[in-house]
């Protein structure tokens, strides 16, 4: 892929990574999270409003909204976690 610095690598990981990754695992961003670990994407429950009314839906109220990190922030640190994550947990 070309990746000789670690402005290549942050290159490489916004257009080809993670969007491969959001193709492969379409509607299911948890599993972006393990294959990338918590530096890169990270959960956050969120809380919607709705209308009120009894619509028969009782789990619409909260939701987990994952956020990525953008890859012209991340260190050298964080890449290196995805691909030599702690022993810790394991």
């Amino acid at each position: 892929m070309g990746v000789r610095t670690l402005s290549d690598l942050r290159e490489v990981f916004a257009n080809k990574v993670i969007p491969l990754l959001q193709e492969y695992f379409y509607g299911n961003p948890a599993k972006i999270g393990l294959v990338l670990g918590t530096r890169l994407i990270s959960p956050k429950k969120e809380s919607i409003a709705f209308a009120t009314g009894d619509w028969g839906l009782d789990d619409l109220e909260d939701k987990i909204v994952y956020r990525l990190a953008d890859p012209n922030d991340l260190s050298e640190e964080d890449f290196i976690s995805v691909y030599a994550p702690t022993s810790a947990g394991l």
